[in-house]
């Protein structure tokens, strides 16, 4: 059975919300070995009614069988590195897509410049995490452990890697 992919969804659009959902749909097909099985929900422009943070740009959320990631990166170097067992997950993601000049990393947190003035799309993010966690909580009664991203769409890994220091941060190139 391999892993089945779903945007949930009822109708796409051109919006840049949709665009990347067809695109980390596309991505996660071609990176995820045919061994695997499981399921992976994707789920973009969404509404988290009753929460101080109503939007959020990209969900994911998923359980894979038989997914190990071997050798895995630690941000550690002094750590090492081990395998992975991938098994359930939930990403809350907030699509960036400024230009590398307009992107400044400070920390362990990211910034993006929106009409003259920088704003911290970390910040953003840990709000749509906890929105998230607490709007799941509210209508499935279930606590999920959901990781918050930033996926800088107009950067390369080589220009975010230039951008960033030894920290670890929540951030994805263009492509991953």
């Amino acid at each position: 059975m391999a892993v089945q992919i779903t945007i949930i969804n009822k109708t796409t659009d051109d919006s840049r919300e949709c665009l990347a959902a067809l695109e980390l749909k596309n991505n996660l097909k071609n990176t995820i070995p045919q061994n695997v099985n499981g399921q992976i929900y994707i789920g973009y422009s969404l509404t988290m009614c009753g929460q101080l943070v109503r939007d959020l740009d990209l969900m994911v959320i998923g359980r894979l069988d038989n997914y190990v990631l071997s050798n895995y990166y630690t941000n550690l170097p002094t750590m090492p590195k081990k395998n992975l067992i991938v098994k359930d997950f939930c990403y809350a993601i907030e699509l960036k897509e400024q230009s590398s000049d307009f992107v400044k990393i400070s920390n362990t947190h990211v910034y993006v410049e929106y009409k003259n003035q920088l704003k911290d799309a970390t910040e953003q993010s840990e709000k749509q995490r906890y929105a998230l966690m607490n709007y799941l909580s509210s209508i499935c009664n279930c606590n999920l452990f959901i990781t918050n991203l930033v996926w800088l769409k107009s950067l390369s890994k080589e220009e975010l890697d230039g951008k960033k220091n030894r920290l670890p941060i929540g951030a994805l190139p263009n492509t991953f």
